[in-house]
């Protein structure tokens, strides 16, 4: 499958921070985590919490996060190296929580269609709101040669909210978009600007079923100066919904009605927008879902 122009970037699933360059890294040596076989199908189910509280877990006894990668798509004939570290999770208290500090590396293609892990390690029992990491080094191998890819963003922060249950394993999968996350330059070199969106598998007997969820993934292109118009859709939970920005902006000249959840307006210039919204149902205590979205602008 051929690399894509970064002008054919739809949509991105993930918040991206960006901070000040990561030091360089030695290779990674030894050999990748084992991988482990998808359950199902090749799309791992997703998974969100229900009653999200504000207030201190009820609870102080911990739970397993699991943190594995995967790509469902197939790339090129090659290897594209992408080397990670430091994982953390942010806890309901706003503090972030360690995951692993370890170097960890995987390669985009041996992953199609496995689960490689991580990391996993005991945390707090409670709900989390974003997953960060670092990217210290993307190579891509092909026709016999390596070229060492721009990391166009280096500190990558995914906003989900999750619960990690007292005394169960829970599992969060960065299941990353290749194909759009490494770009083909005509110089002959690779950008690399990471597409992931974060799965989240309960585990069993853990609480209620989830009942809130955005259905909305991707957002359609706008034009400078036309009328846009894009509603995000939700299922579950009490109506009415109350729709909120978490993180990021929209395009100039676009707004999100809190009531029904649609952006609209006339944009005022072209841009790449990212950015994360977050709704909240009726019920009491409220439940809630975020959900990381893109709005591509042309001229």
């Amino acid at each position: 499958m051929k690399l894509i122009s970064p002008f054919l970037i739809v949509s991105l699933f993930f918040t991206m921070a960006c901070s000040n360059p990561s030091p360089a890294l030695s290779p990674a040596t030894g050999n990748p985590a084992a991988t482990t076989p998808k359950p199902g199908t090749s799309s791992t189910p997703t998974a969100k919490p229900g009653t999200a509280p504000v207030a201190s877990p009820t609870t102080t006894a911990n739970g397993t996060l699991e943190v594995r990668v995967t790509d469902p798509t197939t790339l090129i004939p090659g290897h594209i190296w992408v080397t990670v570290q430091n994982i953390e999770a942010q806890y309901m208290d706003g503090t972030w929580k360690s995951v692993s500090s370890e170097t960890k590396r995987f390669d985009l293609e041996a992953i199609h269609g496995v689960e490689q892990i991580l990391a996993g390690k005991a945390l707090p029992g409670g709900f989390y709101g974003q997953i960060r990491f670092d990217v210290t080094g993307v190579s891509v191998e092909t026709g016999g040669s390596t070229v060492n890819a721009t990391i166009l963003v280096n500190k990558l922060s995914i906003a989900k909210l999750f619960e990690v249950a007292p005394n169960k394993t829970t599992v969060i999968t960065l299941d990353f978009d290749g194909d759009r996350s490494v770009l083909a330059i005509p110089t002959g070199r690779y950008d690399f600007r990471p597409v992931i969106q974060l799965l989240v598998t309960r585990p069993a007997g853990s609480g209620e079923v989830p009942a809130l969820d955005i259905n909305t993934v991707s957002l359609p292109f706008g034009y400078t100066g036309e009328e846009y118009k894009a509603p995000l859709q939700a299922t579950g939970g009490k109506k009415p919904y109350t729709w909120n920005m978490m993180t990021g902006e929209l395009p100039a000249g676009l707004v999100l009605d809190p009531a029904t959840g649609i952006i609209s307006g006339v944009p005022v210039g072209s841009e790449l927008s990212e950015f994360a919204v977050k709704i909240s149902d009726s019920s009491t205590p409220p439940m809630y879902d975020t959900q990381s979205l893109a709005i591509y602008i042309l001229y």
